[in-house]
């Protein structure tokens, strides 16, 4: 069986922000019109797999009544679908904050007139990894090295998508003289290298 993505990781949360925002402006419609926005937040996952549960089970049906009832979650998943590639480049942002910088994400809410309207800010963690560190100054084997905490720490995708972050950051910093950059340390390395043990890794040292 195939590994599920962590739907924590810092790539879901613009996706969760604009999920988040509907269901509080369609609080009737989920059968919550009495629900905090804290609540809101807290089971967005939960809210979310039971609507496109419902969705998948309309468009199956032909029931036509519940897809007009529920045209803004249609609308809006088809929106999330037609984003896709526009979030490349602000997934590699987000890895870099999470994976190599030690920062978190925070939804916070604001208004605009009326509508409430939650954003998401970054604030550094107490674990800085390298985000104190130069960037000239980050090896091949440091990279390895957090590559295998974390798949340590969270399975085998989440460091394949923090390589290519890292890989991508490093070579437009190589490629136009960047933070003292001459060659990037991550180059070489593959999706196979996020499998590397310690033991590997020590052998690649000598």
């Amino acid at each position: 069986m195939p590994e599920l993505p962590d739907l924590n990781s810092p790539e879901f949360a613009p996706i969760k922000a604009r999920l988040v925002r509907a269901y509080l402006e369609h609080k009737a419609d989920i059968g919550a019109p009495d629900a905090t926005d804290q609540d809101i937040l807290d089971n967005v996952d939960d809210i979310t797999a039971l609507m496109l549960g419902a969705l998948g089970r309309a468009m199956a049906e032909r029931r036509h009544t519940w897809l007009q009832h529920y045209g803004w979650f249609t609308d809006l998943v088809i929106e999330l679908l037609e984003d896709e590639p526009k979030r490349q480049g602000h997934q590699v942002a987000r890895y870099i904050r999470a994976d190599w910088l030690g920062q978190v994400p925070h939804q916070t809410k604001t208004w605009q007139g009326l509508r409430p309207v939650w954003k998401i800010e970054w604030k550094d963690s107490k674990d800085a990894i390298f985000r104190d560190r130069p960037a000239a100054l980050i090896t091949r084997e440091d990279i390895l090295a957090r590559l295998n905490t974390i798949r340590r720490a969270r399975g085998s995708n989440a460091p394949r998508h923090a390589l290519d972050a890292v890989r991508r950051v490093f070579g437009f910093a190589a490629n136009h003289g960047h933070a003292g950059i001459k060659g990037s340390p991550a180059a070489s390395l593959r999706d196979k290298s996020v499998e590397l043990t310690g033991a590997m890794m020590r052998r690649q040292r000598c």
